[in-house]
C-alpha cells in the first residue's frame, strides 16, 4: 500500500511540474510575442518617419548611413535599433520618444514660452572647479525663457572649461526630465562628491566621456555608475543684470 501512494504522490509530483513548465513556456511564448510586436511597432515607426521626411527609404537610409536591408530588418521586427541608429535618426528630427513608444514628448506651448516661469537659483557650480550646487535652502529666483517649470533649476558657473559656450558668470538651466543625448551639455555630480559641467560623449564598454569646450582642459573618462546625477543644460543666460545692494 505505500508502494502505490508513493508512486501515486509521484505521478502528481510529476503532472504537477509539467503544467507548471508548460505555464512557464506559454508565459515565455507570450513575452516573446509582444517584444516581437514592439519591435514591428518600432519598425513602422521609423518607416512612417522616413518616408514622410525623404519620400523614399533609399534616400533615408543614405541620409542615416546604412543599408536598406538593415532598414527592413527594422521594419518586419526581427531586430531592435541600437542607440547609435536612435542617435543619427534623432539628428534628423525623429521624436525618439514616439519611436520607442508611440507617444509624442511633450509639446512646447507657444503661449507658455513667451511667459517663461521663474527657477530657483541653487549654489554655485563650477566648470572647471567643483562646487557643491545642489542647495534647496537657496530662495533666490530667476527667469528663463522655458516651456515647464517642474524638475528644472538654475545654475551660476564659476569657470572657464566651457568658453566660449558657457562663460564665467553665465546662468544655465537644467532639466531633469529632459533626454540626454550625445554631445549635449550636462551638469553632472560624481559619486565621489565631484560637481561639474561638461559636454556628455558614451564610449564603448559603459564609459562616459566628459568633455571641455575650452581645448585647454583635457576630457575626463569616467565609468557610467560612477555619476550620482546628471541633468541636461536646456537654456543659458548671459549678462544678467543685478541690481547694487
Amino acid at each position: 500500500m505505500v508502494r502505490i501512494n508513493n508512486k501515486k504522490m509521484a505521478i502528481e509530483a510529476m503532472a504537477k511540474i509539467k503544467t507548471k513548465g508548460n505555464e512557464k513556456e506559454k508565459a515565455n511564448k507570450v513575452t516573446d510575442e509582444q517584444k516581437k510586436r514592439n519591435r514591428e511597432e518600432i519598425g513602422r515607426r521609423i518607416k512612417l518617419f522616413l518616408k514622410d521626411k525623404y519620400g523614399k527609404i533609399k534616400i533615408g537610409a543614405e541620409k542615416i548611413g546604412v543599408l536598406e536591408q538593415t532598414l527592413q530588418i527594422y521594419f518586419t521586427g526581427r531586430a531592435a535599433p541600437g542607440s547609435e541608429f536612435l542617435r543619427k535618426i534623432a539628428e534628423l528630427g525623429a521624436d525618439i520618444n514616439y519611436i520607442l513608444t508611440g507617444k509624442h514628448a511633450i509639446r512646447i506651448e507657444d503661449e507658455k514660452r513667451k511667459g517663461g516661469y521663474d527657477y530657483p537659483l541653487v549654489s554655485r557650480l563650477s566648470a572647471g572647479k567643483m562646487i557643491e550646487f545642489f542647495d534647496t535652502g537657496n530662495t533666490e529666483m530667476v527667469g528663463f525663457n522655458y516651456y515647464k517649470k517642474n524638475g528644472c533649476m538654475a545654475l551660476l558657473v564659476n569657470g572657464d572649461s566651457m568658453n566660449p559656450t558657457i562663460e564665467n558668470g553665465d546662468i544655465v538651466l537644467v532639466d531633469s526630465d529632459a533626454n540626454i543625448n550625445e554631445g549635449c551639455i550636462v551638469a553632472a555630480r560624481l559619486r565621489g562628491g565631484e560637481q561639474l559641467i561638461k559636454r556628455f560623449r558614451r564610449l564603448p564598454e559603459g564609459l562616459i566621456q566628459l568633455d571641455s569646450d575650452n581645448f585647454l582642459y583635457d576630457p575626463i573618462t569616467i565609468k557610467a555608475d560612477e555619476l550620482e546625477i546628471m541633468m541636461p543644460v536646456v537654456r543659458i543666460q548671459r549678462d544678467i543684470y543685478k541690481s547694487k545692494k
